[in-house]
């Protein structure tokens, strides 16, 4: 049997409730990416971080407070 690591719980099976929050700050960071349709690296090189920290603030792995904030200033100056 092949046993595969999981970023989410670890192999554990359980996740806390940050990683719950997280993820669906992160699902909805990636709804406004995708609409309008924005490239992932594109963000990256707009924020001044990598791709990777990128999918894993979309992902819940990592706090999307500054990807977020991002988004929702982004979205601001576009209506202005």
């Amino acid at each position: 049997m092949l046993q595969v690591g999981c970023d989410a719980c670890h192999a554990t099976g359980v996740v806390d409730d940050q990683y719950l929050t997280w993820h669906a700050q992160g699902k909805q960071c990636k709804t406004m990416r995708m609409d309008p349709y924005m490239d992932m690296r594109a963000v990256a090189e707009a924020m001044g971080i990598t791709p990777t920290e990128v999918s894993r603030m979309e992902r819940g792995l990592d706090d999307p407070a500054l990807l977020l904030a991002w988004h929702v200033a982004g979205r601001r100056a576009s209506h202005a």
